[in-house]
């Protein structure tokens, strides 16, 4: 497609075609100085976040312990990252049933409590499905913050470790 005018021969939109029709629907030509112009195309309603969601207390130190567990996330929203701290073996219980219609991620960035190393598991409720064949396990070490993601499929949640990362280094 050749663009300009003067020397170029080209006057009008007529003398230059477009290769793609649906180009029209975004270029105009303006004859006044022989140039293709962006067209203003109106902007419609704004959609939904998809997964983008607001952190829930990430500033905020929340901490999930033995004495709290078992852990009930069943009215938790979704999409969502949950920031926890943990001080203790855990286990979470329930989550939330979502319609079949929908899906959407539960995302958990869990950090060690202390400054010292420790074994602490995390369990999860029995319908969530894990790859046998994948590190699910929860690295309790100072500094280490272990990132998880479930993924609600239309039929079940799925868990899938994202991985183990020192954001102090």
């Amino acid at each position: 497609m050749g663009f300009g005018g003067g020397g170029s021969g080209i006057s009008s939109a007529v003398d230059v075609a477009l290769n793609n029709p649906a180009d029209s629907n975004v270029l105009s030509y303006r004859g006044s100085d022989s140039k293709w112009v962006n067209k203003i195309v109106p902007a419609g309603a704004k959609g939904d976040n998809g997964d983008l969601a607001i952190a829930t207390s990430a500033a905020a130190t929340v901490v999930w312990n033995t004495a709290g567990s078992p852990y009930d996330i069943s009215a938790m929203a979704f999409p969502n990252t949950i920031h926890r701290v943990i001080s203790g073996n855990i286990v979470i219980s329930a989550l939330p049933a979502p319609s079949s219609a929908v899906s959407g991620t539960l995302s958990f960035v869990f950090k060690l409590s202390t400054s010292a190393s420790s074994t602490y598991t995390i369990t999860w409720p029995s319908g969530v499905y894990i790859d046998p064949n994948h590190n699910t396990s929860f690295t309790s070490e100072p500094g280490i913050f272990t990132i998880f993601h479930l993924f609600w499929i239309g039929t079940k949640w799925t868990l899938t470790k994202q991985g183990d990362y020192n954001f102090a280094v």
